[in-house]
């Protein structure tokens, strides 16, 4: 819980440099408070007692919330607002604490399921997972096809991936290597027009 504290003190400092009327300044903090507020609820010595749905409800919604603040941390870090590795970071301990809940979300309903004997588990963790984003090891087509390129090249800049995606932004392939270095697929050195993303030798999840 203290962690989270932190983490939450540590957006608002870290945004104090953004442009002052900047929309996404006020939404980055907006969206770390309820964060923030939703899990005292959930997770708190002195958390309120909730009923299921509304605590389903609550974990799906924070996971949603996550999920925007490290596009929005992306978006931050493409407008050169504050430091690259600084929102990089602050991303990488929100991707950490979606998976935690996502995880546990997951835990329970394995266990529901062995109670009740059904598939309510299965629609429950398509639920809190997919819909908010969280797929553990689940990439998209051309996100595969970069851990493929990089098979061969190992180490890539964004305007070496340019070549083989041509119809594709470079805002939209920084999100994609975003993705993979979050989930451990690469590795990334240096920065702005030096930065080179470098595949980690176990690749193993690509199928999946």
């Amino acid at each position: 819980m203290e962690k989270l504290i932190k983490l939450t003190s540590v957006l608002y400092k870290l945004t104090k440099v953004f442009p002052e009327k900047e929309p996404l300044r006020i939404a980055l903090r907006e969206k770390a408070l309820r964060i923030l507020s939703n899990y005292l609820l959930l997770f708190s010595d002195n958390s309120v007692i909730l009923y299921k749905e509304q605590k389903t409800a609550l974990l799906e919604n924070t996971l949603k919330d996550i999920k925007i603040i490290i596009t929005f941390l992306e978006l931050a870090q493409e407008q050169n607002w504050a430091e690259p590795e600084n929102l990089n970071v602050l991303g990488r301990v929100y991707q950490k604490i979606g998976l935690k809940i996502a995880l546990g979300m997951k835990e329970k309903a394995v266990f529901s399921s062995k109670k009740e004997k059904g598939n309510k588990s299965e629609v429950l963790e398509k639920s809190s997972l997919e819909k908010a984003g969280f797929s553990l090891a689940r990439l998209n087509g051309r996100q595969k096809k970069i851990i493929q390129v990089m098979q061969k090249q190992n180490i890539v800049q964004i305007k070496d991936l340019e070549k083989y995606f041509p119809q594709t932004s470079k805002r939209t392939l920084r999100r994609d290597m975003n993705y993979l270095l979050n989930f451990n697929f690469v590795l990334r050195k240096g920065d702005k027009n030096n930065t080179v993303y470098q595949l980690k030798k176990q690749i193993d999840r690509t199928e999946n």
